[in-house]
C-alpha cells in the first residue's frame, strides 16, 4: 500500500470515510433497507457492551455475502457473529501511518469513529453523486457567453473613528479568502444593457450613499466612502448584489477601530465558497426582503420587487427593536397557557401579530398590496436576514391580501426565510432530488419520562409505506448511526419526536426516548459551503424546535446549525403542536410536494390557510428555504 511508505504522515490524512454505521440489534431486513441507495464501500457495526464499545469493519462485498446466508428477521448480532475477539482494532486519528502493522483498522477521534483503513482487499468501486447545490439558470435566448465572477468588497481592516476611508464593491476573477460570503456567481446570457445593483449598508459605519451600479465585468468595481461612527470599537459593511430584481450574492467585511481587539468568530473566513447561479424566471421570487439587525437594535430593511413601480431597493428603511429574543419566549409562554387552541389562543396570536407588524415599515405593506393586485395571486416572498428571533410570518395584516385566509403574513404570501450569513449558499436552491428518506420516531410514555406521542409511530409507518423511508428509533444509539459515516446526497430526514426550546437561555434540543437529549450542535459536524451536507432537507415535527438562537455571533438552534451545515430546507414548529394535526400536516406535506408537484412554500401556505380555532398548529411551522423549492423523490 502506497501510504505504508509515507513516513510521518498521520492516519487522518489517508483514511477512507466511505462507511455507514449500523447496530447489532437491527434485523437484516432493517439493515438492507438502511443501505438501500447508499454508496458506502464499508460498513461499521457498533456494539456497546457496558462502558466499552466494540466496532466491526466489513467491506460491502462481505456484508452482502453474509446477508444472503440468513433470513431477513435474523439480527445483525447473530448473522455477523459479533464477539469481543473479532472486533476491529482501533487507532487514533493522529497515529502515524508508518506505525500501522494491521491490514484493517477503524480510525477514532475523541471517542467516535471517523474513518477506516482496509488493506485486506480492494473494495468494488463506488459511484458518487455530485454535491447538492442550486441548479438555477437564467433562460438563454442568445449566444452571449455566461458571466462568471466572485463578488468583491474591499475596505481597510482598521480605521480611526471619524476618518474617511474608501470602500470598493464589484467583481473579481478569484475568490477572496478573507471575505465573509462571496461564492462564484454565474449568469447565463447576461444582458449587455443591464448592470448589477449594489446595495451597501453599514453597521457602526456612516456611508456617503447606499447604492450604485456596477457592470457585469470581471474586476469592475464602484467606489463608496465611509467612516466609523464615534465610539465604535468594531463595525461592518455589507454589500447585496441584485440583478434583474433577484438577489444573486452578498458579502460582508468587518472593520475594527484602530487599537481594538479582533473577534474572529464573528466574521468567519470562507475557504471554499459556494457556487451561485441566477434563478430561472419560473422560480424567481416576487418580493425579496433583506433585513439586517444592527448592534444598536436598528433593523435595516431593503425591499426588491420587480413588479412594484418604485425602485424601493434604493431606499433604506429603518425600524428599531432592541430585544428581539423576548418575542419568541413571550409567544410560547402565552400560547402554552391557553393549550394552543381556542379563541384565547387566536387573540394571543393577533395581539402578538400586531406587535410584530408595528416593526414592519409601512412601505412593505404597500408593496404587498400592489404586487398582489398586479399578479392576481399570492406573491412569493423570500426573507433574507441575520435576525433570528422574531416570527415575522405571524405579522398581522390589517388589510389582508386574501380576506378568506387568516390575516397573518405567512398565510397571505408564499413565504420562505433564509439566513444571510457567511458560508451559507445564497440564493437558496430551488430543486432537490431526494435520494434517501429517514423517518425518526418513538412513542415515549412513562418509561421515557415524556408525554406519549400517540401518532408518532403511525406517522413514521405511513412515511415508510408510502415513500420507502428508513425507520429509526429516537434513541441515542440510532441517532449516532444517522449522523455518522459518509454523507449521502439528497438525504431528507423527518422527525416525529419531543423537542424543547428556551430562547431566553439559547437552549434547544430533541428529547429522545432513552432519556437523553440531542442538541442542535450534534446534528451536522463540520461543513464546507457547497459540499454534500449531512442532511439536505429536515422536517422536525417536534415541539418548539423551530425557535432559533445565537452562538458565537452566528445563527444557532436547529435552524441556524442545519442551514449553516448545508441543509437547503428546514421545517419545524415554533411552539407545541397537537399530535394528530401534526401527523396530518406531515403526511399531507409529502403528498403535496412529492406527488402533486407543489413547491415547499405552496404546501406550507396551504397548511397555514387552514388555521382555525381548533388548533394553532397550522401556523406553528416555520420554513427556512426558497419558497419555490421543489422536492423530487427518487428511487
Amino acid at each position: 500500500m502506497e501510504t505504508r511508505e509515507m513516513q510521518g504522515v498521520a492516519v487522518g490524512t489517508v483514511m477512507d470515510e466511505s462507511f455507514g454505521l449500523a447496530l447489532p440489534e437491527w434485523t437484516l431486513e432493517k439493515l438492507v433497507a438502511f443501505l438501500a441507495g447508499t454508496h458506502y464501500s464499508h460498513l461499521i457495526i457498533l456494539r456497546p457492551e457496558g462502558e466499552t464499545h466494540y466496532r466491526y469493519l466489513y467491506s460491502m462485498r462481505e456484508v452482502w455475502e453474509i446477508v444472503h446466508q440468513w433470513p431477513p428477521e435474523t439480527t445483525v448480532q447473530q448473522a455477523f457473529d459479533l464477539h469481543e475477539s473479532t472486533a476491529t482494532p482501533e487507532l487514533t486519528i493522529d497515529t502515524a501511518v508508518a506505525d500501522i502493522f494491521l491490514p484493517r483498522v477503524t480510525v477514532m477521534d475523541r471517542g467516535r469513529v471517523v474513518g477506516f483503513i482496509d488493506e485486506s482487499e480492494i473494495p468494488a468501486a463506488t459511484g458518487m453523486f455530485p454535491p447538492v447545490r442550486a441548479s438555477l439558470q437564467l433562460a438563454a435566448s442568445g449566444a452571449a457567453p455566461p458571466f462568471e465572477a466572485y463578488p468583491s468588497l474591499t475596505a481597510p481592516d482598521t480605521a480611526l473613528p471619524g476618518d474617511p476611508f474608501d470602500i470598493y464593491v464589484g467583481f473579481r476573477e478569484q475568490a477572496d479568502p478573507t471575505l465573509s460570503g462571496g461564492g462564484l456567481i454565474r449568469i447565463e446570457n447576461p444582458d449587455p444593457n443591464e448592470d448589477c445593483l449594489v446595495i451597501l449598508s453599514g453597521d457602526g459605519v456612516t456611508l456617503d450613499r447606499d447604492y450604485d451600479y456596477v457592470p457585469l465585468k470581471c474586476n469592475a468595481s464602484v467606489r463608496f466612502s465611509g467612516a466609523l461612527k464615534p465610539g465604535a470599537s468594531e463595525a461592518s459593511v455589507k454589500a447585496l448584489f441584485s440583478y434583474k430584481g433577484q438577489v444573486i450574492s452578498a458579502a460582508r467585511r468587518q472593520i475594527l477601530a484602530t487599537g481594538a481587539a479582533a473577534e474572529p468568530e464573528v466574521n468567519t473566513v470562507v475557504k471554499n465558497p459556494c457556487r451561485i447561479e441566477m434563478p430561472s424566471p419560473e422560480t424567481a421570487v416576487d418580493i425579496t426582503i433583506s433585513l439586517d439587525s444592527k448592534r444598536d437594535g436598528t433593523l435595516e430593511w431593503r425591499v426588491i420587487a420587480p413588479d412594484y413601480p418604485q425602485e424601493l431597493e434604493k431606499i433604506k428603511l429603518e425600524t428599531y427593536l432592541p430585544d428581539t429574543k423576548q418575542f419568541a419566549a413571550d409567544l410560547m409562554r402565552d400560547l402554552k397557557a391557553r393549550s394552543f387552541r381556542g379563541p384565547f389562543a387566536r387573540n394571543i396570536l393577533e395581539t402578538m401579530g400586531q406587535d410584530i407588524a408595528s416593526y414592519l415599515p409601512a412601505e412593505i405593506m404597500d408593496v404587498l398590496q400592489v404586487v398582489h393586485g398586479k399578479l392576481g395571486r399570492a406573491p412569493t416572498l423570500l426573507l433574507l436576514t441575520n435576525e433570528t428571533y422574531v416570527p415575522w410570518e405571524l405579522a398581522y395584516l390589517a388589510k389582508p391580501l386574501d380576506p378568506g385566509a387568516p390575516p397573518f403574513l405567512g398565510a397571505q404570501v408564499i413565504m420562505g426565510r433564509w439566513i444571510e450569513e457567511s458560508e451559507v449558499m445564497l440564493p437558496p436552491t430551488v430543486s432537490l432530488d431526494v435520494e434517501r428518506m429517514t423517518a425518526v420516531a418513538s412513542e415515549y410514555g412513562l418509561a421515557a419520562g415524556q408525554t406519549q406521542l400517540l401518532e408518532a409511530i403511525g406517522e413514521q409507518q405511513a412515511l415508510c409505506q408510502r415513500w420507502q423511508a428508513i425507520p429509526l428509533q429516537a434513541t441515542s444509539s440510532e441517532m449516532e448511526v444517522m449522523v455518522t459515516g459518509e454523507k449521502i446526497p439528497g438525504h431528507l430526514v423527518h422527525f416525529a419526536v419531543h423537542g424543547y426550546s428556551d430562547p431566553s437561555v439559547n437552549n434547544q434540543a430533541l428529547l429522545l426516548a432513552d432519556n437523553t437529549q440531542l442538541p442542535a450542535s450534534a446534528m451536522t459536524g463540520a461543513h464546507t459551503c457547497g459540499a454534500t451536507p449531512r442532511f439536505s432537507f429536515v422536517f422536525l415535527n417536534a415541539c418548539q424546535v423551530g425557535t432559533p438562537g445565537r452562538s458565537l455571533g452566528h445563527a444557532g438552534g436547529f435552524p441556524g446549525v442545519l442551514v449553516r451545515g448545508g441543509t437547503v430546507g428546514f421545517i419545524a414548529p415554533l411552539w407545541d403542536v397537537h399530535d394528530d394535526i401534526a401527523r396530518d400536516a406531515a403526511e399531507t406535506f409529502y403528498e403535496e410536494t412529492f406527488t402533486n408537484g407543489c413547491t415547499v412554500g405552496e404546501a406550507l401556505h396551504a397548511r397555514r390557510k387552514a388555521y382555525n380555532d381548533d388548533s394553532t398548529t397550522p401556523l406553528a411551522y416555520i420554513y427556512y428555504g426558497h419558497p419555490g423549492l421543489r422536492l423530487n423523490r427518487l428511487n
